[in-house]
């Protein structure tokens, strides 16, 4: 068992991407950090993977970049949709907006009463105040209301609901647990199928 362990140190393919669960970068690896090599320095690693993660592809070529990042496979898994080879995807955060919301209403409750109320302002129970002296001496027997028309239409309002919240964006990152991606520059050409 300890010699297959250490063959396996040992033996690596070109182009290999390990995470390691310290911070030293081993002897013949690199740290996956998005960096610019030159291709004629590099022709073995570039020939696997060419310009997938950036580069010219003259004169140079990008390591991928997986500072933060999560690796996936690529291609579509079932009902998710499709991720090509080096494609980068994904925000920290996004912040939603009314289309982003289903359909849905809210209920607005008016209450109304037909009971005079006992004060002269209204209150939860009544939505009419009692009726004021608004007479003096000099104004007796005057009509201050029109029997004519006992039921009025009354100015019409918007009700509006208020907004609230703070538009902050919300967090799409899952739990994670750093550890240090390097690419093989060394090591056993792979052989294809």
């Amino acid at each position: 068992m300890l010699l297959a362990q250490s063959l396996y140190a040992q033996d690596r393919y070109l182009g290999e991407i390990r995470l390691f669960p310290f911070g030293v970068v081993p002897r013949g690896w690199l740290k996956c950090e998005g960096q610019t090599l030159g291709i004629s320095q590099n022709t073995a690693l570039f020939s696997l993977i060419g310009t997938y993660y950036g580069g010219n592809g003259t004169t140079t070529f990008a390591l991928p970049n997986l500072n933060g990042k999560i690796l996936v496979g690529q291609g579509q898994g079932q009902g998710l949709y499709p991720v090509s080879l080096g494609q980068s995807d994904g925000v920290p955060a996004v912040s939603l907006n009314l289309s982003n919301l289903p359909i849905h209403s809210h209920q607005i409750v008016v209450k109304v009463s037909t009971s005079v109320g006992t004060t002269s302002t209204p209150s939860a129970a009544t939505s009419i105040g009692a009726p004021v002296q608004i007479f003096n001496e000099n104004s007796r027997n005057a009509m201050i209301y029109n029997q004519e028309v006992p039921n009025t239409t009354l100015n019409s309002q918007t009700i509006l609901m208020q907004s609230i919240g703070s538009s902050a964006p919300i967090s799409t990152r899952q739990p994670v647990l750093a550890g240090n991606y390097c690419i093989a520059i060394s090591g056993i050409f792979p052989s294809r199928n």
